[in-house]
């Protein structure tokens, strides 16, 4: 077999074998998140539980809970770049203040339109200041650069809990809440998130276009190697 036969071979060959290296990689990312799915369908399934006794970790996370309170509109906030069916917008972050505690709990209201992603009068979507919430629990998220919006003094672009913490004139709670119910956006009222929807995802789809790589790579070996041999 020619040098260069045998080059190409093993050339193909290392390609086949990491092909099905990553193949076999996306099904365990797949596995993986059907485990996540299982585990974040069993808290929704879950009866709703009191705000209170919900832990204070990721574990709580979608839990669903119900807690009544009185929003502080004076210092809500807007976070920004939050699409919605192809519609700029953003989620508006109104604090709970709760009875009988010093702690505020943040409540992510719903969706909101907003031309440019961050601009929006927030005086206009005032609701009613004493409620009852129903949602979910939901985590803070670990801000990885600037948070405030420098010509939205309301805006900001992650609930980053010591940012918020720094800006607001009392204690918020190490878990928030998104508020669940009509998806609709109506006059004063802004439209409601929806429970997390659950998929695998596309890693079955890359794992079978690395197996097809992998087999395209046999494919070629068997061509070359089944290649008649040149005569003088």
């Amino acid at each position: 077999m020619p040098r260069r036969t045998i080059g190409f071979v093993v050339f193909a060959f290392l390609i086949s074998l990491g092909c099905i290296r990553l193949g076999f990689w996306q099904l365990a990312r797949l596995g993986e998140r059907r485990a996540r799915n299982a585990v974040v369908e069993a808290r929704i399934a879950a009866a709703p539980a009191s705000f209170d006794s919900l832990p204070r970790d990721s574990s709580a996370r979608y839990r669903r809970t119900r807690i009544p309170g009185r929003f502080d509109y004076d210092n809500e906030f807007a976070l920004t770049g939050r699409p919605r069916g192809g519609s700029p917008g953003v989620y508006l972050l109104t604090p709970l203040l709760v009875a009988n505690t010093d702690t505020a709990v943040l409540v992510v209201r719903g969706w909101v339109y907003a031309a440019d992603s961050k601009s929006v009068d927030l005086d206009q979507w005032r609701e009613a200041d004493s409620t009852t919430i129903d949602g979910f629990a939901d985590m803070f998220t670990l801000a990885a650069g600037p948070v405030s919006v420098v010509d939205f003094p309301r805006g900001i672009r992650v609930a980053d809990y010591d940012s918020l913490g720094t800006r607001l004139p009392y204690p918020i709670d190490p878990i928030m809440v998104v508020e669940t119910g009509d998806s609709t956006q109506a006059a004063n009222r802004p439209a409601r998130l929806t429970l997390p929807a659950l998929g695998d995802g596309p890693h079955k789809s890359y794992a079978l276009q690395w197996f097809a790589f992998a087999a395209i790579a046999w494919v070629g070996i068997a061509a070359v190697v089944r290649r008649p041999k040149r005569t003088a």
